[in-house]
């Protein structure tokens, strides 16, 4: 399993995330066709092309397969799960505010 300082991948990702991972990675969305969207990347090696399924929870063979097709390492892919993340979720209540 990879770890991104300390902290460990989730097992599923909605399909919102993954594309937040790709963007950060350097993605550009080029087509939707049915329940799946088309995004490309450029590496050294040429241009990656990457399917994405518009599905509710990306798990499993099938997280590992865009991962993949990315051609980044999964430590990399990871990483910028990491970077993307809402870092907090708490509600900031200003002084003189009743909750």
């Amino acid at each position: 399993m990879v770890f991104f300082r300390g902290q460990k991948p989730p097992k599923s990702l909605k399909w919102k995330a993954v594309e937040g991972i790709l963007v950060k990675l350097g993605a550009e969305y080029q087509s939707t066709e049915g329940d799946h969207r088309k995004y490309t990347r450029r590496t050294s090696k040429g241009t990656e092309v990457i399917i994405l399924p518009i599905y509710s929870d990306i798990s499993g063979g099938l997280l590992d397969s865009i991962i993949h097709q990315t051609g980044v390492r999964k430590k990399e892919f990871w990483g910028a799960y990491f970077e993307t993340k809402p870092k907090t979720n708490k509600l900031v209540v200003e002084p003189g505010e009743n909750s």
